[in-house]
C-alpha cells in the first residue's frame, strides 16, 4: 500500500507524519490532492478479517481524494481488476483510507471536531469566565452532544462514534501499532463506552435529540445551538464557515 501527496503546481510525493503535522494550523485543510494505491494483499475486508489475497500483490485500487478541516472528500476511485467481482463496497474502502492514512502518517480522527473543543481547558476557562450561568450549567452536555453529531456525520467516523469519544488512543498509531511487547496492544473498554452512551442518553431534551432511526447522530435543539455558538465565538470560531 502507498499514499502519496500532490501539492498544488507540484508532482505526487510519498506522504509521511510530518506533511500531515505541518496542516494543523490550516485546520488540516491542505490544497493537494492525497492518491492511495491499494494491492491486493494489503486491502483489508473487515467484516471477514482478511486481506483481499494474502499472497497477490497486483494493484486493485487507486484511490484519489482531498481533506478539509481533517475530513476527506471528493473520492475519485479506479478499479484495476474489474473483470473480477471482488466484493469490494464502499464502506471496505472507506475503511482501508482510514486505516492507512492512521498507520502511515498517524492520522487523528478526533480533530474533525471545532478548533476550541480540542483543548478541554477551554470547558473549564468558559465556565469560570461566562456571564451566562444558563450557558455555562450545559456546556459539557452540548459538548459531548457535538462531538457525538461531528463523529456520527463523518462516514469514517460513524462506526466509532461512541468508542471515538470513550477511548480517542485507540484510534491512533502510537496505541496501535510500532510496539513489541506482548501487551502493547490497547484493548477496547466496553464500560467505559457503554458510560458514554448512557450519557448521551442522558442528555437534557433541551438541548438534543438522538437519531430515531437506528443510526448514530442526532441535532442539537435551537437552546442547544446557541450555547454552542456563544461557546465557539468565545474563542472566535465559526463551526460551519
Amino acid at each position: 500500500m502507498k499514499i502519496s501527496y500532490k501539492p498544488i503546481d507540484s508532482d505526487y510525493q510519498v506522504l509521511i507524519k510530518n506533511d500531515y503535522d505541518s496542516w494543523e494550523s490550516s485546520h488540516y485543510s491542505p490544497d493537494g490532492f492525497f492518491k492511495y494505491e491499494f494491492p491486493m494483499s494489503e486491502f483489508l475486508l473487515p467484516t471477514e478479517g482478511r486481506t483481499l489475497h494474502a499472497m497477490e500483490n497486483r494493484l486493485v485500487l487507486t484511490i484519489e481524494c482531498k481533506m478539509k478541516k481533517n475530513r476527506f472528500y471528493n473520492f475519485q476511485i479506479t478499479e484495476h481488476m474489474k473483470d473480477k467481482n471482488l466484493g469490494i463496497s464502499l464502506k471496505d474502502i472507506y475503511e482501508n483510507v482510514r486505516t492507512a492514512s492512521v498507520m502511515v502518517f498517524d492520522y487523528n480522527l478526533t480533530k474533525i471536531l471545532p478548533v476550541p473543543m480540542w483543548d478541554k481547558n477551554n470547558i473549564s476557562n468558559y465556565i469560570d469566565k461566562s456571564s451566562n450561568e444558563e450557558f455555562s450549567m450545559h456546556i459539557k452536555s452540548v459538548l459531548l452532544a457535538t462531538e457525538y453529531i461531528e463523529y456520527s456525520n463523518y462516514f469514517m467516523a460513524e462506526p466509532y462514534a461512541i468508542w471515538l469519544i470513550a477511548q480517542p488512543s485507540f484510534f491512533r498509531r502510537n496505541t496501535v501499532i510500532g510496539k513489541t511487547t506482548p501487551n502493547s496492544q490497547e484493548v477496547l473498554n466496553l464500560s467505559s463506552a457503554q458510560e458514554i452512551d448512557k450519557a448521551i442518553n442522558n442528555i437534557d431534551r433541551d438541548l438534543f435529540t438522538r437519531s430515531t432511526s437506528g443510526t448514530n447522530g442526532g441535532k442539537l435543539t435551537d437552546k442547544g445551538q446557541q450555547i454552542l455558538y456563544d461557546f465557539l465565538s468565545a474563542y472566535d470560531y465559526e463551526m460551519y464557515e
